[in-house]
């Protein structure tokens, strides 16, 4: 797997985070499932496909 794919991903959540309408409020479960799927994402668990289904849950819990 490419760095370049991982850093823009990770970039692209970092912009997300920034440009929101205000903080998020993530308890127990959810914020737990989050946690669990920023760290694949990094480690690229599962390979590019995994990876990419990964990083649009994390935008669909962010927008």
């Amino acid at each position: 797997m490419s760095e370049g794919f991982v850093v823009r991903g990770l970039r692209r959540v970092r912009k997300l985070l920034t440009e929101g309408s205000g903080p998020l409020e993530l308890e127990g479960k959810h914020l737990g499932r989050v946690r669990d799927l920023l760290h694949e994402c990094a480690k690229g668990v599962g390979g590019e496909v995994s990876v990419r289904q990964r990083a649009a849950l994390l935008a669909e819990t962010y927008q």
